[in-house]
C-alpha cells in the first residue's frame, strides 16, 4: 500500500480537512442478489427486474447498505494502519444508484482523536456520488486507525492486538474493539 494516499498514512500524518477520492465503482445485479440474500431483503425492487420495470425507477436499484458496504470496499485500506472500522453514522441516502451504475466515494477527514500511545480515530464525511455525479448517499464514518511505524512485530508476531482503554478514559476506549493481526491483514474479533 503506498503511502502518498489518505490509508496508507500513519494516524499522525493525517491532517482535518484531507481528501480522499476512490476510483469509480461498479454494482451489477448480481451483487444486488447476493446482498440480498445475505441479509433477506429481497425486495423486488433489487432482485427482480421484470417487476422493477414497471416501479417508480424503472429498473432494480441496489440496497442503501450495499452501497455503504461497497464505498467502503472502494478504499484503498492499508491493514497495517487502518484496525477497524467503529461507526457509521447520520447515513442519509438521498437517491437510488440503479443496478449497473457506479460509485465513486469523496471522502475528507472531519475529526482527528488520539485514543491511546497505538491508535487513534478518525471520523470521515462520505459522499457516494452515482455515474452523473449526483449525490446518493452520504455518511459520517470513524475509523480506529494505528499510530507509529506500523504493524508491531510483537504483536503480529503473537498474532493478537487488542486496544486496551487508556487511564482516566474509561467511556472512550472501552468501547474499542480486539483484534487479530496477521500478514493477510486484520480481522475483529467477537
Amino acid at each position: 500500500m503506498s503511502e502518498d494516499t489518505l490509508f496508507g498514512r500513519d494516524f499522525d500524518a493525517i491532517e482535518r480537512g484531507e481528501r480522499y477520492e476512490s476510483e469509480p465503482r461498479r454494482i451489477d445485479q448480481d451483487e444486488v442478489n447476493a446482498f440480498g440474500a445475505l441479509t433477506g431483503d429481497q425486495h423486488p425492487l433489487h432482485v427482480d427486474p421484470k417487476w422493477a420495470a414497471s416501479g417508480p425507477f424503472g429498473q432494480t436499484v441496489a440496497h442503501g447498505m450495499l452501497i455503504l458496504s461497497c464505498a467502503l470496499g472502494s478504499l484503498p485500506i492499508d491493514p497495517s494502519r487502518v484496525l477497524a472500522l467503529r461507526s457509521i453514522r447520520e447515513a442519509v441516502f438521498k437517491r437510488p444508484l440503479v443496478v449497473g451504475e457506479a460509485i465513486t466515494v469523496n471522502c475528507r477527514v472531519s475529526d482527528l482523536r488520539a485514543l491511546d500511545d497505538d491508535a487513534g480515530l478518525v471520523e470521515c464525511g462520505w459522499r457516494i456520488l452515482g455515474d452523473d455525479g449526483r449525490l446518493r448517499a452520504r455518511a459520517t464514518v470513524e475509523i480506529v486507525w494505528r499510530r507509529g511505524a506500523g504493524i508491531n512485530p510483537s504483536l503480529a508476531a503473537a498474532g493478537r492486538a487488542t486496544l486496551e482503554p487508556a487511564p482516566g478514559d474509561p467511556g472512550r476506549a472501552d468501547e474499542l474493539t480486539p483484534v487479530e493481526v496477521t500478514e493477510g491483514g486484520v480481522r475483529v474479533l467477537i
